[in-house]
């Protein structure tokens, strides 16, 4: 799925001036629906500060079907992240900008779900999963002003991520380790950029 961001910020064109600021809403997924919050301040003529609140979703979904051998259920989910950041970038031409940077952060995701089994003893009907990733990311992207205070960009964000998970099943306990790289979610990143400065 790929990921829509809405940013909100003030303008300049030029590349010296230490005062911009960006603001990035953005709609990471629609299932469950998650967005992010980013803060950008510029703290030399090519390198921005960052800090993101990522993945920031919750859901609750009950279930329930005619067939009998299928119990109601109800699903609950809850993420959020927190990922600090340095981005690099270079302006073409007054219209393209060209930005890559680093980011590391915390990501925390919770899961329940409750099956009513009549067969299966209450303290059994609930699997909960606790999850804790440190994630480290690298964005490479571009954007383009196609007018005064309006760009679009476009980005790619690889991604190492360690991940360990509890998961509770009545008196039983599990633990999971992964290790995974990934490419974002579809590889990719969509962007409204609206600037500012101060």
């Amino acid at each position: 799925m790929s990921i829509i961001s809405l940013s909100l910020a003030q303008t300049d064109t030029v590349e010296n001036k230490l005062n911009r600021k960006e603001f990035h809403l953005r709609i990471q997924d629609f299932s469950p629906f998650s967005i992010g919050i980013d803060y950008k301040q510029q703290v030399k003529p090519k390198g921005y500060f960052v800090v993101s609140l990522t993945n920031v979703s919750y859901s609750r979904k009950k279930a329930k079907s005619n067939n009998p051998l299928d119990y109601p259920s109800i699903s609950t989910s809850a993420s959020a992240g927190l990922m600090l950041g340095y981005e690099f970038r270079r302006e073409f031409k007054k219209k393209f900008s060209f930005y890559h940077g680093p980011n590391l952060g915390y990501r925390y995701n919770y899961t329940k779900r409750y099956i009513e089994n009549p067969s299966v003893p209450p303290a059994n009907r609930t699997l909960k999963t606790n999850q804790h990733s440190a994630v480290l990311k690298y964005n490479v992207g571009f954007m383009y002003q196609f007018h005064k205070n309006i760009l679009v960009s476009a980005q790619i964000s690889p991604q190492f991520r360690y991940s360990h998970s509890k998961i509770l099943s009545g008196i039983n306990t599990s633990n999971e380790d992964d290790f995974n790289f990934s490419l974002s979610n579809l590889a990719g990143t969509l962007a409204l950029v609206f600037r500012f400065n101060e």
